[in-house]
C-alpha cells in the first residue's frame, strides 16, 4: 500500500515470479480502495472468464473469508453478473479481457470505474493497458466524495513482452519515474509456503526454475520486435481521404490453409512512411475462393482498399508450390492469382535479415512505419507483440505454428515481415523496366578515351543480374560544308 498511498504513482507492476502474493497483495490493495472510497468501482482484468473463474476469484474468496470477516464488508461474486459489492457500496468487476473476440477493446468503453487491475497481466494485449489509462477515473463517485487517484495496477511473471519494457527494464536501469512504478517480488516473500513445496520446485528445467521460482528476468531475453510500440499505431481519419494517387501501393502475403491466409494492404506515403492500411485474415479457403475475396476488399464499388495494392505483393516462396492436398487444383497460388489480376512476386524471407529489417524500421523516428486501428491490424499488432527470438539464433524470430482451430501462430506476424523487409530491400535497389535503357548518360572511360555502352538486355542478364560492358565510340560527326 506504499506506492498507492505515496501519491506519485498511478501505474504499479507488481510481480516477479510465482506465489509471491502477487494476486493477493493487489485484492487487497483494491479492497482497502473501496473502503476509502465508497461508492467507487474497480475492474479487475484476466485474459477471459474461465481464468477468472479457476484462480483470481477463489483466491479473492479466500482472502474475503479468512481476513475480511466473510460478508461482513465485501459479498461473493455475483455469478450472473460478476461482480461482487461492498456494504459502503463500492463495487469489483470482474472481466475478461477476451480480445480475440472484441479486438478494438470496444466493450472497455461501457467500463466506467475508478481503476483497474491487470491480473497475470503478462497475458494481455498492451493495447489494454492502453486503453485502461484511458478509461481509469471514468466513474465519479456521488456527492462531493473525494476522487481516488486512477489506478492501474499490474501482476505479473518474468516474461518477454511490454511488462519486461514498461517496468523492469526501466526499474533495473534506475531510470523508472511516476507515474509508473515496479514493486519485485518472488516466493521468498511468502511465509506460508511450505518446504516440501520449496523441495519439488528444484525438479523444474534451470530456465524455467529461475524464471517463475527465483524471479530472473534474465533467464529469458526479450521480445523479438521490442521496437514496436503503441506509438505506431494510428486512427484512419488522421490519414487523407481519399488516399493520394501519386501515393505508392503494394501488399505482402503469407499463404495458408489450415493456417491463416493473411493479406497486408499497405500504401507509401511521399516522406518513405510504409502504413499498413489494412489486414485480411482467411482460413480453408482454395485459390480461387481466396483471391475473389482479396479482389472484393478492392471493389471500386463497394470495397475500402485501393485496387493497387494487388498490383504488387510481396509473398512467401509456398505460393510457387502446386499444391493438390485439400481439393486444390494441382496450380499453383501464383498461377491462380495472376488469372484473377493479383500479382506475386517473391518475398525477402531470411528470417535474420527481414527480422532486422523490420525492426530497424519500427525504431525509426519521425515513424517510418504506421498501422491504421483496423480488426485486422490490430490482430498483426498484437501478434507481433508476441514474438520471442529463436532459442538457438537469437537474430532471427522463432518460428510459431497455430493450432488446428488458427488459434496462435506467427502469420499476420510473416505477413508483416515479408512486406517491410522486401519493401526496403526494393527500395536500395529499384528494379529498372525490362528492356528499358537507364536514363543517364553513357558511362565514360577517360583512360580509353570513349564511352561505355552497357549490353543489350539478354534473357541471362534479366535473371541473373549481369552486368556486361563493352566499348562504344560516339558516331563521327561531319561538319556541314558551306
Amino acid at each position: 500500500m506504499d506506492a498507492i498511498t505515496d501519491g506519485r504513482y498511478r501505474i504499479i507492476g507488481f510481480g516477479g515470479g510465482v506465489r509471491g502474493s502477487k494476486t493477493f497483495g493487489s485484492l487487497a490493495a483494491l479492497i482497502a480502495l473501496c473502503r476509502i472510497y465508497p461508492g467507487s468501482r474497480w475492474a479487475v482484468i484476466r485474459k477471459d472468464l474461465q481464468r477468472l473463474r479457476d484462480t483470481t476469484i477463489p483466491t479473492f474468496d479466500k482472502l474475503r473469508m479468512a481476513h475480511l470477516g466473510g460478508d461482513s464488508f465485501i459479498g461473493p461474486v455475483n455469478g450472473q453478473t460478476w461482480n461482487a459489492t461492498c456494504a459502503n457500496g463500492s463495487e469489483l468487476l470482474f472481466r475478461g479481457e477476451n480480445i480475440d473476440k472484441d479486438p478494438e477493446l470496444l466493450r472497455f468503453h461501457g467500463y466506467e470505474v475508478n481503476g483497474f487491475l491487470n491480473e497475470e497481466a503478462d497475458e494481455l494485449s498492451e493495447r489494454t493497458l492502453t486503453k485502461e489509462i484511458e478509461r481509469a477515473g471514468t466513474w465519479i463517485i456521488p456527492g462531493d466524495a473525494p476522487q481516488p487517484i486512477p489506478y492501474v495496477l499490474n501482476t505479473f511473471n518474468p516474461c518477454a513482452g511490454w511488462p519486461r519494457r514498461r517496468f523492469y527494464v526501466p526499474w533495473k536501469a534506475g531510470t523508472i519515474a511516476p507515474p509508473y512504478h515496479f514493486i519485485p517480488t518472488t516466493q521468498a516473500d511468502n511465509p506460508y509456503i511450505s518446504d516440501a513445496q520449496r523441495a519439488a520446485w528444484k525438479d523444474l528445467p534451470e530456465n524455467e526454475y529461475r524464471r517463475f521460482i527465483l524471479g530472473d528476468w534474465d533467464a529469458l531475453t526479450g521480445a523479438y520486435y521490442d521496437t514496436l510500440s503503441p506509438e505506431h499505431l494510428i486512427d484512419r481519419d488522421t490519414l487523407p481521404n481519399p488516399l493520394p494517387a501519386h501515393w505508392r501501393y503494394w501488399a505482402s502475403y503469407d499463404w495458408g490453409y489450415g493456417h491463416w491466409s493473411v493479406m497486408c494492404y499497405w500504401a507509401t506515403d511521399t516522406d518513405g512512411c510504409d502504413i499498413l492500411l489494412d489486414t485480411v485474415w482467411l482460413r480453408k479457403l482454395q485459390d480461387d475462393e481466396l483471391a475473389a475475396a482479396y479482389l472484393r476488399e478492392t471493389d471500386p464499388e463497394d470495397g475500402t482498399l485501393p485496387r493497387q495494392c494487388l498490383k504488387l505483393v510481396y509473398a512467401g516462396h509456398d505460393c510457387w508450390n502446386k499444391v493438390i492436398a485439400h481439393g486444390a487444383s494441382g496450380v499453383s497460388t501464383q498461377e491462380t492469382f495472376a488469372a484473377a489480376g493479383i500479382f506475386l512476386v517473391r518475398a525477402e524471407i531470411d528470417l535474420v535479415n527481414s527480422g532486422r529489417a523490420v525492426n530497424r524500421q519500427l525504431k525509426g523516428r519521425p515513424l517510418r512505419v504506421k498501422i491504421v486501428k483496423t480488426k485486422g491490424n490490430l490482430r498483426v499488432y498484437d501478434q507481433l507483440g508476441e514474438m520471442l527470438p529463436d532459442e538457438n539464433d537469437i537474430r532471427k524470430p522463432a518460428k510459431v505454428d497455430a493450432d488446428s482451430e488458427g488459434v496462435g501462430g506467427d502469420d499476420g506476424a510473416d505477413a508483416f515481415r515479408y512486406g517491410i523487409a522486401t519493401r526496403m530491400q526494393a527500395a536500395k535497389m529499384p528494379a529498372g523496366v525490362e528492356g528499358k535503357q537507364e536514363d543517364r548518360a553513357a558511362k565514360f572511360d577517360f583512360a580509353k578515351g570513349q564511352f561505355v555502352r552497357p549490353a543489350e538486355p539478354t534473357l541471362d542478364r534479366v535473371l541473373n543480374g549481369g552486368r556486361v560492358e563493352r566499348p562504344y565510340r560516339m558516331p563521327s560527326v561531319t561538319r556541314r560544308k558551306g
